[in-house]
């Protein structure tokens, strides 16, 4: 009996392979489990609407996601903080802290698509790496102030 594949299944196929299986294994697991559909038409035609629907929305969300990092190239950040004689911040700038105020300004992004190796601990201008879903990198311009 030939299946269409809905879900990866080990030593089988993955999603959309069309394979040969006993009936029994249909019948008994493959179909009860949601695994796999038999071979028809009718589901070859709703396979490939389904697939082309999460085709449109993936890129969609690329497109989304490429301007959400257009705009953080284009966005310049400020942090006020108080330092020391040796020109060192009292309080360090962390990436919750960027988290925050990118999330006040509408951003809608993950914290830990903040790529900040050590905490900034000086005055001065810094680029901070955020990388996005789809793998997308932006660069944030982040400038750090005396108060």
């Amino acid at each position: 009996m030939k299946v269409i594949l809905l879900k990866l299944v080990k030593n089988l196929g993955k999603v959309g392979d069309v394979k040969e299986v006993s009936e029994g294994y249909a019948a008994n697991f493959l179909f009860p489990q949601k695994l796999a559909k038999a071979a028809t038409e009718a589901n070859f035609s709703q396979l490939k609407a389904k697939t082309e629907k999460q085709e449109r929305l993936l890129e969609k969300s690329l497109h989304e996601t490429r301007s959400q990092a257009e705009k953080i190239n284009k966005l310049m950040v400020s942090f006020l903080g108080k330092v020391n004689n040796a020109g060192k911040l009292y309080a360090a700038i962390t990436a919750p802290m960027i988290f925050e105020e990118l999330k006040k300004r509408g951003f809608n992004i993950k914290r830990d698509q903040i790529v900040l190796k050590d905490h900034i601990k000086e005055l001065g201008q810094f680029i901070v790496p955020i990388i996005l879903d789809h793998s997308v990198k932006a660069n944030l311009n982040l400038i750090v102030k005396h108060e």
